[in-house]
């Protein structure tokens, strides 16, 4: 489409608009100017009770407001010795691949680094992946089916819960990118037996605890 003709603001459908403008920044996410957000855009995720799926900003604001304390600047510094141990296991496995010649999947180790430290901090258990010695390429298949299923939720959100009511065998007939989904959802679901604030493995000084799974 031709920009000069169109300009930076294209409404794409009755409900969505397209904005190409850094300067419309500051109005689109104005902290004075709250807005609540697009249940076509949320739903497809089968989450209504999360924060990121709470469509009323009244209700989101206070949700949020919980989740505060664990990304302020004081809890992420408690967090840098297992930050630095989880890089330094990263660093050895990058060695040993230059040792022996091998080439190494990059993007599938950075997914397994990120994960490793959201699983431990969000859910109070690591999911290891770095020790894994092919990375753990069942999870990089479940990243992108996740990415292709989302598009298909996303217009028919009502599937979500007819998939749940389908046999694991179907479903992966069917869609095997949906089946990957819930099966994370279910896990990413569980209850977390201790709040990660309070597990002192995570701010110790031997942050090689860290690399268990509790």
């Amino acid at each position: 489409m031709n920009d000069s003709l169109a300009g930076p603001i294209i409404r794409i459908s009755p409900y969505e608009l397209h904005i190409d403008d850094p300067d419309y920044y500051e109005e689109l996410y104005s902290q004075h100017k709250p807005r609540d957000k697009y249940l076509f855009a949320v739903s497809q995720f089968g989450l209504p009770e999360s924060v990121f799926a709470t469509v009323d900003h009244k209700l989101h604001r206070p949700r949020r407001a919980a989740l505060n304390p664990f990304f302020s600047k004081q809890a992420v510094t408690r967090l840098l010795p297992m930050l630095h141990f989880m890089v330094e296991k990263l660093c050895g496995r990058i060695e040993e691949s230059r040792k022996l010649g091998q080439p190494m999947p990059m993007r599938e180790a950075y997914l397994c680094l990120t994960t490793d430290i959201i699983t431990l901090y969000a859910f109070n258990h690591s999911s290891n992946f770095l020790d894994s010695p092919d990375f753990a390429p069942f999870f990089f298949q479940t990243v992108h089916g996740t990415e292709e299923s989302i598009h298909l939720l996303k217009h028919f959100n009502f599937l979500l819960n007819v998939f749940k009511a389908l046999p694991n065998k179907v479903i992966a007939a069917m869609n095997p990118g949906v089946l990957l989904y819930l099966k994370w959802q279910s896990v990413s679901s569980a209850p977390t037996p201790h709040r990660v604030k309070a597990d002192s493995r995570l701010t110790s000084g031997n942050p090689r605890r860290n690399s268990r799974s509790y």
